[in-house]
């Protein structure tokens, strides 16, 4: 069990943070917003450009990091991470199974949520592991981890395609959505670092006090808005296509 010296004052970690669900509320709109302008330039051929825009690069980097650091914080409490992540896996299979029905040639070989599936599994394989490490050098090995592989797995391109897993991919490997191991799997372990600062109330009390109904439902409930967004979006898009870009 991850342990980290901090004084056992205040709420229960078990008590729900509002802002943790707000957040995720934002990330998650972020997200739909941002497959709708894939769909819109991929089908409706709208926005040329969009996807490289520095800006549009940036939020997209901002929100993932975010997303994955919370799925982190989460886990720093979850009595069960394993049979999350054993969930998780099977869900992500079927939207594997989704996406190659609906596009064999571009589909969701890696995203997200497969991602997130297997860290949660690991990070329940390693956690007795990671409890050896000092608290106030973790941060700084997971920050400087994730920067390393950042820029190793953008610089390497290997001869063989059988690395996508861990992000060393080359012009053979496609998926509509990539999130692979490496560096992600550092992210989730700063976000589970973290974990006990956030739920023992020890960030600033504006932090706890930041409440909106609308995104915290949309946070609570971000796995399933996540899963039905895309074909909703998906079928708008299309009738648009029909009907106006014949």
């Amino acid at each position: 069990m991850l342990r980290i010296p901090l004084p056992q004052t205040g709420p229960s970690p078990k008590e729900r943070i509002h802002a943790l669900d707000l957040i995720r509320g934002i990330l998650i709109l972020g997200m739909i917003g941002d497959h709708i302008l894939y769909d819109c330039v991929t089908y409706l051929h709208v926005f040329p450009g969009a996807m490289t825009h520095p800006v549009r690069m940036a939020l997209h980097y901002l929100g993932a990091y975010l997303f994955v650091l919370l799925s982190g914080a989460s886990a720093s409490v979850s009595r069960n991470n394993l049979r999350r992540g054993l969930q998780l896996a099977a869900i992500s299979l079927v939207v594997t199974l989704v996406t190659f029905l609906n596009n064999p040639s571009n589909f969701i070989v890696f995203g997200i949520l497969h991602c997130l599936s297997v860290c949660a599994i690991l990070y329940a394989l390693v956690r007795p592991a990671l409890a050896r490490i000092p608290h106030t050098l973790a941060p700084v090995l997971w920050a400087g981890l994730t920067a390393l592989f950042t820029w190793l797995t953008a610089a390497v391109v290997p001869e063989s395609g059988w690395f996508w897993l861990f992000g060393f991919e080359n012009a053979a490997f496609v998926s509509a959505d990539y999130y692979p191991l490496l560096p992600w799997f550092f992210v989730y372990l700063l976000g589970a670092w973290a974990g006990p600062y956030i739920f023992q109330h020890r960030l600033p009390a504006w932090f706890y006090q930041m409440r909106c109904a609308f995104l915290e439902k949309v946070g609570r409930w971000s796995l399933w808005v996540y899963l039905i967004h895309q074909p909703v979006a998906l079928f708008v898009i299309l009738v648009i296509r029909e009907m106006y870009f014949r």
